[in-house]
């Protein structure tokens, strides 16, 4: 889950996508980002959930270990 926020209660809904973030698993294999929680109404603080697909389909025991979830650059805008 990622937290935006914006004291003015400007958050962008519309900027708010499955492209926001890129997601690496322990071994640096990048993730598919399928989906996330929709925000419907804009406020001063807003959770997202992000959704990414298991590496190599399903998750199993070789899945554990640190992953890394970056936000892009620009990806999530307030309406201002």
């Amino acid at each position: 889950m990622i937290t935006y926020s914006d004291p003015n209660d400007n958050i962008d809904l519309a900027t708010i996508d499955a492209g926001d973030v890129v997601v690496r698993g322990p071994d640096g294999t990048l993730l598919e980002v399928t989906g996330l929680s929709s925000p419907t109404d804009a406020a001063n603080q807003i959770e997202v959930t992000y959704t990414d697909a298991a590496p190599g389909g399903a998750w199993d025991g070789a899945d554990n270990g640190p992953y890394v979830v970056q936000l892009k650059a620009g990806a999530v805008a307030d309406v201002s």
